[in-house]
């Protein structure tokens, strides 16, 4: 069964709990929160990764509307594309969706569908897995390295992100509810858990 998520698309607060890469356009190469006039760069160079968050299905797009999307059972493991006539299975795109915690932004969730970003996370997620049997407890810090460019043969480009895992470190970040849409900004974000997993230097802050 197809399951309708609201993205909060009908709410400014909302969509900026959802980060998001750009492949083109005055911010490509970045990510950002938000949309249209009010979508801003989330600057940064690196992001805690929450394994246990990671979802993965078929997501139908559509502007300004909630996406349709059939999550599957396990992330790893794919359900047939859902789509009932080869229009609709065209439609349909292999997406996913991590929460990220990013210092001085706070717990945000990366959902995206487009070709670029699957690659990336299939990428950064074939080094996540061949690290993690030796990081039991732990959770990635991932290296946001910047974007290149990739070129089509029909002479279209893009750009995709390139993210690399840096070093393992203990936690409690993931274990903290998001911020409400509507709390007052005077609300400030949870410290950093501190430990000797935690000796933080000037280019890592986890």
């Amino acid at each position: 069964m197809n399951n309708i998520v609201d993205y909060g698309f009908g709410g400014e607060n909302e969509e900026n709990h959802f980060i998001r890469y750009n492949h083109q356009g005055v911010f490509a190469g970045k990510f950002t929160v938000g949309k249209g006039e009010g979508k801003t760069e989330v600057a940064f160079k690196h992001l805690l990764w929450d394994i246990d968050s990671i979802r993965t299905g078929w997501m139908w797009i559509q502007p300004d509307m909630a996406p349709v999307i059939q999550w599957n059972e396990q992330p790893n493991v794919w359900k047939s594309n859902p789509g009932q006539t080869q229009l609709e299975m065209d439609r349909y795109k292999k997406g996913f969706n991590v929460d990220v915690f990013i210092k001085d932004h706070g717990l945000l969730t990366w959902s995206a569908a487009s070709w670029g970003c699957t690659q990336a996370f299939g990428l950064l997620m074939a080094e996540v897995g061949s690290q993690r049997a030796n990081n039991q407890g732990k959770v990635p810090v991932v290296h946001f390295e910047g974007s290149k460019e990739v070129k089509f043969k029909t002479g279209a480009s893009s750009t995709i992100p390139t993210l690399s895992v840096v070093k393992w470190v203990v936690t409690d970040e993931f274990l903290i509810e998001p911020t409400p849409p509507y709390e007052e900004p005077e609300t400030a974000q949870p410290e950093l858990a501190t430990g000797s997993d935690l000796d933080f230097d000037d280019e890592i802050p986890f």
